[in-house]
């Protein structure tokens, strides 16, 4: 591909050329020293033409070989950043299968040396819960400090309400009673609540007719 400049520049240079070999041809200019000036005139001319010729046609082979050169690079860059996230997938796939096969193994070797230590304790804790149960329902009967007749089970969320004095015909006290078995059992935080209102004496009676 020829650029507008260089093709001047050749065109001058080509006129310049064809003036001279005329001028060699049809004058002697040897002995003419006018014709002599102007062929040193002309061979300068056609130098400065080859050089302004040659510099235009390095800056464009420099221009094209920089255009080239930053093509180049950006095809080596884009394949480069799409070999490096294939690796990247490739490096996650595989360290995800990897830390999935480590915590199967660790979590069969947890459960098989916790499981008998895991069901004795959940057999404990359903013991304990259905002695709980059982000592809220037998507790009027058991060393009760009040007259089992007297007692009405609710079971949730308070054991016992008993009606003191409901068996000789004359209630002179309502008591909320929670029972617990063991000194470390507390009251949950429904249980605390009841607790507090009793105390600060919001307690009120109500009819509901229908």
């Amino acid at each position: 591909m020829v650029f507008p400049a260089e093709a001047v520049c050749a065109g001058q240079f080509f006129l310049t050329f064809t003036r001279m070999n005329r001028l060699c041809q049809h004058q002697a200019y040897a002995t003419n020293p006018q014709d002599l000036t102007t062929l040193v005139n002309l061979l300068i001319m056609a130098v400065v033409v080859l050089i302004f010729v040659l510099i235009i046609s390095l800056t464009q082979i420099g221009v094209r070989a920089q255009r080239r050169f930053e093509q180049w690079k950006a095809r080596e860059l884009q394949g480069a950043k799409q070999e490096l996230d294939r690796q990247f997938q490739i490096s996650k796939q595989e360290l995800n299968r990897t830390l999935t096969a480590e915590y199967e193994v660790k979590m069969l070797q947890w459960r098989q040396t916790h499981e008998a230590n895991i069901r004795a304790d959940a057999i404990l804790r359903s013991s304990a819960v259905i002695k709980g149960r059982v000592s809220e329902h037998l507790a009027p009967y058991i060393s009760f400090p009040y007259n089992p007749r007297d007692a009405r089970f609710i079971g949730s969320p308070i054991d016992i309400i008993v009606f003191n004095g409901a068996e000789e015909g004359y209630i002179w006290e309502v008591v909320f009673l929670e029972v617990k078995t063991g000194d470390a059992a507390a009251l949950n935080p429904k249980q605390r609540q009841i607790r507090d209102l009793i105390q600060n004496k919001n307690v009120v009676w109500r009819e509901f007719r229908i």
